[in-house]
């Protein structure tokens, strides 16, 4: 995979129902990034307290203040054009 793409973000909200299922794909699928030969920083996990899995969508659309959720995918989203 890391010969396709340059990185990965996987996001949760930790109010998610299906929050165990999702931590759980992005440690697998980090491991195996890793195993393939990948960077392991380039698979980031991210895991928002207070959140829902429409978070990054809602604070984009609905926010004024940029929310923990948004600075960290217009972070990783800036590192991915570099």
């Amino acid at each position: 995979m890391h010969n396709l793409i340059r990185g990965v973000w996987i996001y949760g909200g930790e109010d998610e129902l299906f929050i165990d299922s999702i931590r759980a794909f992005g440690e697998k699928f980090r491991d195996g990034w890793k195993a393939g030969g990948g960077q392991e920083e380039k698979v980031v996990l991210k895991l928002v307290k207070n959140n829902a899995h429409v978070g990054p969508v809602a604070d984009f659309m609905t926010l004024r203040e940029k929310s923990e959720t948004r600075i960290a995918q217009e972070e990783w989203l800036k590192q991915q054009l570099v």
